[in-house]
């Protein structure tokens, strides 16, 4: 009989394990699936800003082919287009 309860005890312990174990696979799959959207949030703002950047370099070029000069606010695009690449 005690063992019986033994036996009983131990199948419970390890249901609650499995199911503990189940809910974090799930927790963890839920965290991917964050990280994933994340991830392309990431890259549709850098795909805009490298947008932007090319957008920069046309109106450069074609301010200094009116005599034109907008260097600083290029040079500060470049360096932030430059972070994101490295990143």
């Amino acid at each position: 009989m005690v063992m019986n309860s033994m036996i009983h005890s131990f199948l419970k312990q390890s249901e609650l394990q499995s199911a503990r174990v189940q809910a974090t696979e799930a927790k963890a799959r839920a965290f991917e699936a964050k990280a994933q959207v994340a991830k392309s949030k990431v890259t549709e703002f850098q795909t805009r800003l490298l947008k932007a950047v090319d957008c920069t370099r046309k109106w450069e070029v074609e301010a200094k082919s009116r005599g034109e000069h907008i260097d600083g606010m290029v040079k500060e695009v470049d360096e932030k287009k430059l972070f994101l690449l490295s990143v």
